[in-house]
């Protein structure tokens, strides 16, 4: 058996629950780097920036650099970047769309040639997600995900609609096929092991 050379690591629920970091894990996550093994926090969390996410994990008291954190908005964002005057219909927190102020949404009559669905928990408006659906359906929209899940558990373990399920009910209206960023995507997994250079294997 080959000896392990690289560890994805899930960050919710992996490293911290409920506010509060895992025992464990932090000493963990330094042996593993005594070993010289290549680590990469990869996360479904679409709500937060990446700097975010990594200014809570540094509070929780994980050694860690930015770089090692990779989300589905990093994997969105290289996919627009040759993309630049793309227009786009994005739903999703306040903080996530001033991350992505330098792209091009729309305003007032424009029409999008993206639609983009994230978490956005704290910005609820069901006219975004029919305006969404509109977009799509009525101007061939591509309808993009930043990830699958279907529902996920809060700071008090209790279960939330997560962004696959709003992704997944605009497709299934609409008949159209989604490109989701996040997990469950093999393209995000493969994105991973790229950025600590170890190949995908069967």
């Amino acid at each position: 058996m080959e000896p392990i050379k690289g560890i994805l690591s899930d960050i919710d629920g992996t490293l911290y629950f409920k506010g509060k970091s895992i025992p464990g894990s932090i000493e963990t996550i330094d042996r593993l780097r005594e070993k010289g093994i290549k680590l990469l926090f990869f996360t479904n969390t679409d709500s937060k920036t990446p700097r975010n996410i990594y200014k809570l994990l540094k509070e929780y008291g994980y050694k860690l650099n930015e770089g090692e954190i990779f989300t589905p908005l990093i994997a969105l964002k290289e996919f627009l970047s040759d993309k630049l005057e793309s227009k786009v219909y994005l739903v999703a927190t306040e903080e996530v769309l001033d991350e992505f102020k330098d792209f091009h949404q729309i305003k007032g009559d424009e029409v999008p040639d993206y639609v983009i669905i994230s978490d956005f928990h704290d910005n609820w408006d069901v006219n975004r997600l029919n305006n969404a659906f509109k977009y799509v359906i009525k101007y061939n929209a591509r309808l993009l995900g930043t990830q699958g899940n279907k529902y996920y558990l809060d700071k008090n373990g209790e279960p939330v609609i997560d962004t696959g399920s709003f992704v997944q009910m605009i497709a299934t209206a609409a008949n159209v096929k989604p490109t989701i960023f996040g997990k469950p995507s093999k393209e995000y997994f493969i994105q991973a092991l790229n950025r600590i250079n170890l190949p995908a294997r069967n």
